[in-house]
């Protein structure tokens, strides 16, 4: 027990004597910790998009200024035809393409449920995925809220089922709760393995390692000694991050905080 300790403290010494190290330990995560949550999010804040009406009804303008009120669709006004849209999606500036196809309002009254086309530029799928499902939402509430409407007296029409949905842990869907914790967990593997092998590296490259053989110490002691310096500076950042965690993103544990 004794030769560990001494490995540890000279472990510790070598540590902070070593400027490269001693900044990924503190800088590093802190870079990360301040600025992914802030950065990195799967949330879809402006989608383009370009709407071929074919109908050009009452309901088909209900659509389009419905989806230009929301803050999630920018709609181009300038496109109106598919091989516009088509050439500009391709470019890269709209990421779907809405059809109202011909009879469209028509159809709604002889309760014949028509289909509107949704085409999705799919170079960044999850992009493209989330995308389509706020469409899809979208349509789902629209032609519940129409049904509802007393203006069109459609109210038999059979309507799709409008889902409740219920997001345990993370009600709000904010991607700070996902993103912290998870980052928090990387910090502590990274410190704990990849620097502590950076550092056995670093003494092979520099000779020092094989002083270390002839030393009287056995390997599980030597490793021992290299590991749990890092253990404990990542442990120990682990509840810095906590901290940070609690007071910055307001993001409380639940449960036993020293399990």
């Amino acid at each position: 027990m004794r030769t560990i300790l001494i490995l540890i403290k000279k472990e510790f010494i070598q540590i902070f004597r070593n400027p490269v190290l001693a900044r990924l330990i503190t800088i590093l995560p802190l870079a990360y910790l301040f600025i992914f949550p802030f950065s990195a999010d799967m949330e879809i804040k402006s989608l383009q998009l370009a709407i071929i009406d074919y109908d050009h009804s009452s309901f088909s303008r209900e659509i389009r200024n419905t989806l230009k009120g929301s803050q999630y669709f920018k709609i181009n006004d300038a496109i109106q035809t598919k091989p516009e849209a088509e050439k500009q999606m391709k470019k890269d500036k709209i990421d779907l393409i809405i059809e109202i196809p011909n009879q469209f309002e028509e159809k709604i009254f002889r309760q014949e449920n028509p289909s509107i086309g949704i085409t999705a530029n799919a170079v960044n799928n999850m992009k493209a995925s989330i995308g389509v499902a706020y469409i899809q939402q979208f349509l789902s509430d629209y032609m519940v809220h129409i049904t509802k409407k007393q203006t069109y007296n459609i109210s038999n029409i059979p309507t799709q089922i409008n889902p409740y949905t219920s997001r345990w842990f993370n009600k709000k869907m904010d991607y700070k709760n996902i993103f912290v914790p998870g980052i928090l967990a990387v910090l502590v593997s990274m410190i704990g393995c990849m620097l502590s092998t950076l550092n056995i590296v670093r003494e092979k490259e520099l000779g020092t390692i094989e002083q270390m053989n002839v030393t009287p110490i056995s390997k599980w002691q030597f490793f021992s000694g290299k590991l749990i310096p890092f253990w404990i500076i990542g442990m120990l950042e682990f509840g810095i991050g906590l901290v940070i965690m609690n007071i910055v993103f307001d993001i409380t544990i639940q449960g036993s905080v020293f399990l």
